[in-house]
């Protein structure tokens, strides 16, 4: 037998043995603790007496559930492989996603290990389709996790019969990916337009999960593109179809779900070079978007730095409710006596702006139980600054 078919079986006898299932979580549980205390996975498998193929598996969930521990609410019991621990929509984004398509039929093809799917089934009947034998079953083991009905085909989906899908049904797919950098819709898996000219007879209505750094103009499809963030960070982008929101951009914050909505045309910005007293910093999937050029305040702000992902803007004051961060600005030096500078201070400076590796480490040492400042640049200049809470 051989690994691949090693873990078909084992996952089979999670599934239908709860008991044995409980066994296996505080298996699981002992690696999490063996690995936190610096063990290799060699040494996991003696200290705990486990066949290779059991330890390097149950060590792959293991480490899974480390790296979802700031995605999921039940991260501790959740079965995920590498990919699915690192690719998987977490719980905030796929409940929100859930709350936008409301209580509609999913169909969710290529469900991988069924965690949107899963989100998407607190108020839908959804059927997922997955083709991998793994993921398929680890879909089935979260869904129970999550205590949701959900129902896995386990096959691929351009063998399932269309025929019973409703003309209101959602039709989502978070297609696989070798990296996030994939810009070529074509090269998805599945195709986003094959899975659109597969079921388009039938439905109208479509969510597709793009990688977050395609272009939309490129991609050849006519509806609404949400730009998601969290934490101000861009974490996804997904297409709407046109019956959802019509056409244009859209961006979703997160926490908190604020959604603002593509405006008509840039407004002018006040051309003044005053020196600011506040650096505002607008929400990535805003710039992104192209909504942060739009927004009311713009005119009262002035540009310091820019690029494709990041705006950086002065103001004489912060604006309320801001979508983004705020920092107050303390000082302006400039760039080049910086070192110097710095080797007097107990701060420890961020850079906010492109740093190489190397120079990062070098030029901005962790100083750790320091207070923070953060650096702005402009121009050849410096400008140094305290983060500050944005009044709500």
């Amino acid at each position: 037998m051989d690994e691949r078919q090693f873990v078909v079986a084992y996952l089979d006898r999670v599934i239908g043995s709860e008991q044995f299932r409980e066994e296996q979580d505080q298996v699981i549980g002992s690696i999490i603790d063996l690995l936190r205390s610096g063990y290799s996975t060699e040494r996991v498998r003696k200290k705990l007496n486990l066949r290779k193929n059991e330890c390097l598996f149950l060590t792959e969930i293991a480490k899974g559930r480390l790296n979802s521990k700031t995605k999921f609410s039940r991260w501790d019991r959740v079965w995920l492989d590498a990919y699915s621990a690192r690719y998987s929509t977490p719980e905030a984004i796929g409940m929100h996603r859930s709350d936008q398509i409301g209580r509609s039929d999913v169909l969710d093809v290529g469900c991988g290990a069924g965690m949107q799917a899963i989100m998407f089934a607190r108020n839908s009947h959804v059927i997922g389709i997955e083709s991998d034998p793994v993921r398929g079953r680890l879909a089935t083991i979260n869904s129970e996790v999550y205590g949701v009905n959900l129902r896995i085909i386990r096959s691929d989906y351009a063998a399932v019969q269309p025929n019973g899908i409703k003309e209101d049904t959602v039709i989502f797919s978070d297609p696989l990916r070798g990296s996030e950098a994939v810009m070529d819709m074509d090269k998805l898996s599945p195709s986003p337009r094959t899975l659109i000219s597969r079921f388009s007879s039938f439905t109208g209505r479509f969510v597709l999960d793009l990688p977050p750094r395609m272009d939309p103009g490129k991609t050849g499809l006519k509806g609404t593109f949400e730009f998601l963030s969290y934490n101000h960070k861009h974490s996804r982008l997904t297409f709407f179809s046109e019956s959802f929101y019509g056409v244009g951009n859209r961006c979703a914050i997160l926490p908190g779900g604020k959604t603002y909505v593509e405006g008509e045309g840039s407004r002018s910005r006040r051309q003044t070079r005053d020196r600011p007293l506040y650096v505002l910093v607008p929400d990535e999937s805003l710039v992104r978007s192209g909504i942060a050029k739009t927004m009311e305040w713009v005119p009262e702000t002035s540009v310091i730095w820019e690029d494709d992902r990041r705006l950086v803007l002065g103001s004489q004051y912060i604006i309320h409710d801001f979508p983004g961060e705020a920092y107050e600005v303390e000082g302006t030096i400039a760039g080049a006596e910086f070192s110097k500078y710095a080797s007097k201070s107990n701060f420890r400076f961020i850079p906010r702006f492109p740093v190489g590796e190397v120079h990062y480490y070098r030029d901005f040492p962790s100083r750790p139980g320091s207070e923070t400042r953060y650096l702005f640049k402009d121009g050849n200049d410096l400008i140094i600054a305290k983060k500050v809470a944005v009044p709500q």
